[in-house]
């Protein structure tokens, strides 16, 4: 009790402080908001204040659970069949090719590295899930960049952007369902009965559940038009497919997910639904924040070495990817060779795979991933926002101030590749 009513307290204080604070300096040097947030969680953690010591945090490591679980909710809702088939299939196309081949690339080369460098060799129960976390977080695209530079400056075009929003939505719906893939592949704990599941019988039950508690979930709200009530419901999905994942050593991301694909898809009230989860989305995510924050172990040094060759080598997967993803398909204007500049920003759907991954795979290799992928977030959301508006200003796309008289001034767009 004593840790949820200090994190209660912490929030409402890291709030109003660190929010106005950085407020201002988003404004001046475009930065994406929420890193303050994983920096108060680390001063009041166990390693700087021990405010939040390491039994509390473990005592609410099950609640934080929830903060997973609401993630791959608010995601499944925004996945509805109807607007997927009106979408054109050049985005799918993309998608694949990009995302898989920064898996494989970013996967692959650290299972390279944790075999030969950091003497796993033999030990896949723990080297698989550690090389597989660092290639699904490096799949993933936060839209927080895209979104930042478009609100900020005046467009005239959106082809190129368009694309980018598109391909960052489908890279995070793919980056959680490969993920999931991860807990039913190498799953961790005793299975009660006669014999262990295999991996398709795990990825097979992980679905039945998700789509049973949608199904279960539809059946229940199908009548309520108060938005406390439908709060109060969500409240109970997230709680009930959470705690079911977590019981089952399954992924919360992953089981809401499905959970809110189902809803989103039979409910009539979709939109009530979601509205009443983004109404939420800030205060719970800001929560979520601070104990990523305060679960980080700033101790663990090889996890600083991994941190440019997981960016550079995550830069340059994504510009591989994003080439090929541009040579194969036939509409070039939806795309250019160097589209890569714009998917560099990592995010809140990087942070629930390694929140995820930190509580079900503990091992020698956990921290050094953990504190990894931590820092290359923090990084790429610092620069990520500035290379996107280059990269948007070069192809004309949007139009930035003169630096001398602040007038806008349009960059001549460059010839079509195509």
């Amino acid at each position: 009790m004593r840790g949820i009513i200090g994190l209660i307290i912490i929030a409402v204080v890291g709030y109003l402080s660190a929010h106005f604070l950085f407020e201002r300096l988003s404004r001046r040097f475009l930065l994406v908001s929420g890193i303050e947030y994983i920096l108060l969680g680390v001063i009041i953690g166990p390693q700087v204040l021990n405010f939040l010591t390491p039994e509390m945090v473990t005592q609410l490591s099950p609640i934080f659970s929830l903060g997973v679980g609401w993630i791959g909710l608010l995601f499944g809702m925004q996945v509805r069949f109807r607007r997927l088939r009106r979408l054109d299939p050049a985005y799918f196309w993309i998608t694949l090719i990009e995302a898989m081949i920064t898996f494989v690339i970013v996967g692959g080369f650290f299972g390279l590295v944790f075999w030969y460098g950091l003497d796993g060799r033999g030990q896949w129960s723990i080297l698989i899930p550690a090389a597989y976390v660092l290639g699904t977080t490096a799949m993933v695209t936060a839209p927080s960049a895209v979104a930042l530079v478009k609100l900020r400056f005046r467009g005239h075009r959106y082809h190129v952007t368009h694309t980018l929003q598109h391909v960052i939505g489908f890279n995070n719906l793919l980056g959680i369902i490969v993920f999931g893939l991860l807990f039913c592949f190498i799953h961790v704990g005793e299975t009660a009965g006669i014999r262990p599941l295999t991996a398709v019988e795990w990825i097979n039950l992980s679905v039945i559940l998700g789509i049973l508690l949608g199904i279960l979930f539809h059946l229940l709200v199908r009548r309520e038009h108060d938005e406390n009530e439908l709060l109060l419901a969500l409240i109970g999905i997230v709680v009930y497919g959470s705690g079911i994942a977590y019981y089952l050593r399954l992924s919360p991301l992953f089981l809401n997910l499905i959970v809110g694909i189902v809803l989103t898809n039979l409910s009539p009230l979709r939109r009530l639904l979601y509205e009443a989860l983004h109404a939420t989305e800030r205060p719970f995510f800001i929560i979520f924040l601070i104990f990523v924050g305060a679960m980080w172990n700033i101790n663990a040094v090889w996890g600083y070495l991994l941190v440019p060759a997981y960016i550079l080598v995550r830069m340059g997967a994504k510009f591989l990817g994003g080439y090929l993803a541009y040579l194969s398909i036939e509409k070039k204007r939806l795309l250019v060779p160097n589209v890569g500049w714009g998917l560099l920003s990592q995010g809140g759907v990087a942070l629930a795979l390694v929140v995820n991954y930190q509580q079900v795979y503990q091992n020698r290799f956990t921290d050094l991933v953990v504190c990894c992928i931590l820092v290359s977030v923090i990084i790429n959301e610092l620069v990520s926002p500035r290379l996107a508006r280059d990269f948007l200003a070069d192809l004309g796309e949007i139009t930035l101030p003169a630096p001398d008289t602040g007038l806008q001034q349009q960059r001549p767009t460059p010839t079509s590749p195509s």
